[in-house]
């Protein structure tokens, strides 16, 4: 994180029981990151915005202070910002509560699987996706740290692609057994998977 004067909200926004994480950014945008681990050693993936930079109009450097609230009483979330200007926004939730509020079209019908789990020696990691953009797998230990990439995987639409890991980083060192998440990115769109490794 690289974000000065920026106060973090920790809120269960997708329901899954755990805590995420939303943050202000420079340019009044807010950034939504996903907790993959628990709530007692919470593991943060990569974002995706909920509100999308605006250079143009926000040159002030300070982000914007965020709160959740039921504004509307429809039973869902809405989000509240106050900028560097003492302007309040209201963003109302139009959607079911979740990271559905990304504003950027994300991939549809996108399936990450990991196979088999546990493993012992190689797992496949396939995922498929209905539109055809650049994808990227990072392989992470339970504390966030990277040890493993895939870069520029491109996806072709409608079909299924894979690829294999060794339980290798990308040093080409055998990691230690336990549990590793694997984050598939596209565009501001996240999906993770937990695999277990055996030795």
């Amino acid at each position: 994180m690289t974000y000065w004067r920026t106060i973090p909200v920790l809120i269960d926004l997708d329901l899954d029981g755990k805590n995420d994480m939303v943050l202000g950014g420079w340019y009044s945008d807010v950034r939504f990151y996903t907790n993959v681990g628990t709530n007692a050693s919470p593991v943060f993936s990569n974002y995706i915005y909920l509100v999308l930079p605006d250079s143009q109009s926000y040159l002030n450097g300070n982000p914007p202070r965020i709160a959740f609230a039921d504004w509307d009483g429809d039973s869902d979330l809405d989000m509240i910002t106050c900028d560097y200007y003492g302007s309040v926004f209201l963003r109302e939730n139009v959607t079911s509560p979740g990271i559905a509020e990304n504003t950027e079209n994300p991939v549809t019908s996108n399936i990450l699987n990991v196979t088999p789990n546990p493993f012992s020696d190689i797992v496949t990691i396939s995922y498929q996706s209905a539109e055809n953009r650049e994808i990227n797998l990072a392989i992470h230990d339970i504390t966030g740290r990277t040890v493993k990439t895939f870069s520029a995987i491109n996806s072709q639409p409608f079909g299924s692609t894979s690829v294999l890991w060794d339980g290798t980083d990308n040093e080409q060192r055998r990691v230690p057994e336990g549990v590793y998440l694997i984050t598939l990115t596209t565009g501001n769109w996240v999906e993770t998977r937990k695999a277990l490794l055996i030795r």
